[in-house]
């Protein structure tokens, strides 16, 4: 189970980076189309190649593309993966789900997470280790 909080964890810094990625993209495409006067891609027509500056330019326009499409499928499948572990955790309460997820997925020291859920470390232990139990048990009857 904490292998599953650890990996849900790096997903969502996954997720949160990649989705930077497709916005600074898409920003910079919009930025060359309205410099170079393009104002949107033609999908229906096929690129013409009459010279070889356009079929370069042509070329990094569909690398582009392909490149966005690509992050866009990457991001769908992670907000898939993260939401089925969101699900499990709504199962939790929030203390446990709070404690879970500043030990596992934020990878917290003790000492930060009690500070955090403004507890001991050994409290938080305590209730980590039934967190765990509990996950555990609704993840197996699943």
């Amino acid at each position: 189970m904490k292998n599953l909080l650890i990996s849900y964890g790096q997903k969502k810094r996954v997720l949160e980076a990649k989705s930077l990625m497709l916005n600074e993209l898409r920003t910079k495409r919009n930025s060359v189309d309205r410099n170079l006067g393009i104002s949107s891609y033609d999908y229906e027509r096929m690129p013409t190649h009459t010279n070889k500056a356009s079929s370069s330019v042509e070329d990094i326009a569909i690398k582009y593309l392909d490149l966005e499409l690509s992050l866009e499928k990457q991001i769908n499948e992670l907000e898939y993966e993260i939401a089925y572990i969101d699900t499990l955790l709504i199962e939790l309460s929030q203390l446990h789900k709070d404690l879970l997820i500043y030990k596992y997925a934020e990878q917290q020291t003790w000492e930060v997470v009690a500070h955090k859920a403004n507890l001991s470390v050994s409290r938080c232990q305590i209730h980590c280790k039934q967190a765990l139990s509990f996950f555990e048990s609704i993840t197996t009857n699943i």
